[in-house]
């Protein structure tokens, strides 16, 4: 049985863990061979890095977690 419950979307970003400035932004350097790699690259300073996910993301949080 499927039912319905309310959520509010968040915006998550990744700041650089070099700098503490830069944005971590796609850069299309992306392996999918054996595990999920996406490659970004800092606005800021350059600093490469692999994530399984792409950032900028949105993620959900429950209104009601009383209620799920």
């Amino acid at each position: 049985m499927e039912i319905t419950f309310e959520v509010k979307p968040i915006g998550v970003k990744y700041v650089c863990d070099s700098c503490g400035e830069g944005e971590m932004v796609p850069n299309g350097k992306n392996d999918f061979k054996y595990e999920v790699k996406i490659g970004h690259t800092c606005s800021k300073c350059g600093l490469e890095k692999d994530f399984a996910e792409k950032y900028p993301l949105i993620r959900y949080e429950f209104f009601d977690k009383n209620n799920i």
